[in-house]
């Protein structure tokens, strides 16, 4: 077994919203989750954690039973920024969509162990730029870089009441079967196999600094601060690096 995948723990709640997504399916995410041999005591937890082995098991799983590639584009779609618990909060507490965006790159360990994100600013161009730091299957991978896509477009329309969009989202996974979807998005280049090692990047123009967020609270984002601090301090730094690499490599063996 991979003893990072193993070890590492990741917020349950995301997954749990994979029941919206496979309404139609007649599939019962929690059922699922039982056959992996998750308590039914974590899944009514809020901040309960799981193995990310788990997670690809039950990625694994749900490509299997119902064939669809789209489970992380549709997914994505139903996270918002309160779905990041304390992290959210403190995002919808600053002051300004480019304080927002720092803060959540400094705490996104709390909302997804598995990735890190890095938030870059070159001259007016705005680069979030989310990489995996731990090994997975291609289809976990894949589902995860479509998710966290998606996700991080919505939240940052959310958080600019719709008057910001990317520019252009770079993912390092080949077009998937459903990218007609993609072309949904009209103002918006999606650039399939062009990233360079496994992650996406997401690309906005102009001084985010002067989107003013509507629920700035500095007290809140105070307590906000605290909280994410204490709950960073609790987490475990585990990694296998050998697995990561033998990952990165299979990704990029076809570029």
């Amino acid at each position: 077994m991979n003893t990072t995948r193993a070890t590492m723990k990741v917020p349950v709640r995301y997954y749990l919203r994979l029941a919206d997504v496979l309404a139609r399916d007649g599939l019962d995410v929690a059922q699922l989750m039982g056959e992996l041999g998750v308590p039914s005591s974590v899944l009514s937890s809020p901040d309960a954690t799981l193995p990310f082995s788990d997670v690809d098991r039950l990625v694994s799983i749900l490509r299997e039973r119902t064939d669809r590639s789209d489970l992380g584009f549709e997914l994505g779609k139903y996270l918002t920024v309160s779905s990041h618990s304390i992290v959210g909060f403190g995002m919808l507490s600053c002051s300004n969509l480019a304080e927002s965006l720092r803060f959540v790159a400094r705490y996104f360990r709390l909302v997804m162990p598995s990735f890190q994100l890095r938030y870059s600013i070159d001259n007016d161009s705005n680069c979030l730029h989310f990489t995996p730091v731990t090994a997975m299957s291609h289809a976990c991978l894949s589902f995860h870089i479509e998710a966290i896509a998606m996700a991080a477009y919505h939240e940052i329309q959310e958080l600019s009441s719709g008057r910001l969009r990317a520019t252009r989202i770079s993912l390092s996974i080949p077009r998937p079967p459903h990218a007609e979807r993609y072309e949904r998005f009209r103002q918006v280049e999606f650039l399939f196999g062009a990233e360079a090692a496994p992650g996406v990047r997401l690309f906005y123009e102009g001084n985010l600094a002067s989107v003013p967020l509507s629920l700035a609270d500095t007290n809140a984002l105070k307590m906000a601060e605290s909280r994410c601090q204490a709950q960073v301090a609790q987490v475990a730094r585990i990694g296998e690096f050998a697995e990561w690499v033998e990952m990165t490599i299979r990704e990029v063996s076809d570029r």
